[in-house]
């Protein structure tokens, strides 16, 4: 029987599939056998620590190896995981340049870091992308945190009742809804760090 000779691309297939089997040790173990031996690779490795909500490893990786879409892509998706979100908004904005501007996970990435950072050109953007894709719930919320802190009831009504028949609210959003639907100012904390693939 013929042995396949050693290749980092079937390790990384393999990595792939230990991880959609949830078996993350080696799934990663395979990850490193790849980039040993092919050190252009090093994108492959830090998607899947972005997605295992290891965004400092993949940070640390991406450093040297940025260049191109790909990499700044997942390097400023690393720096919001963080909650570094000012440094996220320049390498969003890198990003977008080398990616395309069309590109809906970049705009909303930076328009989050935005939002997150107290720069207000990220509102303009957060509408229209939420206008885009109304299931982005991740975004919406940083967008409540910013309303609750605005004192907008009326206009945070309407996102927190989207939340709602999404089925996707939350105890501490739906006591802000129905604060929010009296006229009366309501309270959000600001939103955690996302892990994984988030929206």
């Amino acid at each position: 029987r013929a042995i396949l000779p050693e290749r980092a691309d079937r390790h990384r297939q393999a990595a792939r599939v230990m991880d959609q089997l949830g078996l993350v040790e080696e799934s990663e173990t395979l990850f490193r056998r790849a980039l040993s031996m092919e050190p252009s690779g090093v994108h492959f490795y830090a998607q899947a620590l972005l997605s295992w909500g290891r965004p400092g490893d993949a940070l640390m990786l991406l450093q040297a190896e940025r260049q191109g879409c790909s990499g700044e892509r997942m390097y400023s998706q690393a720096l919001l995981q963080l909650d570094r979100v000012e440094e996220a908004v320049g390498a969003f904005t890198q990003a977008l340049r080398l990616c395309g501007a069309s590109d809906w996970t970049l705009r909303a990435g930076l328009a989050k870091a935005r939002l997150l950072s107290g720069d207000t050109r990220g509102e303009d953007a957060v509408k229209r992308l939420l206008e885009e894709r109304p299931d982005a719930h991740g975004l919406r919320r940083a967008w409540l945190w910013v309303l609750s802190r605005r004192g907008r009831p009326v206009e945070g009504t309407r996102h927190l009742e989207h939340l709602k028949y999404a089925g996707v609210i939350r105890s501490d959003e739906a006591a802000a809804l129905d604060r929010a639907r009296r006229g009366l100012p309501f309270k959000l904390d600001r939103p955690t760090p996302p892990t994984g693939q988030a929206r």
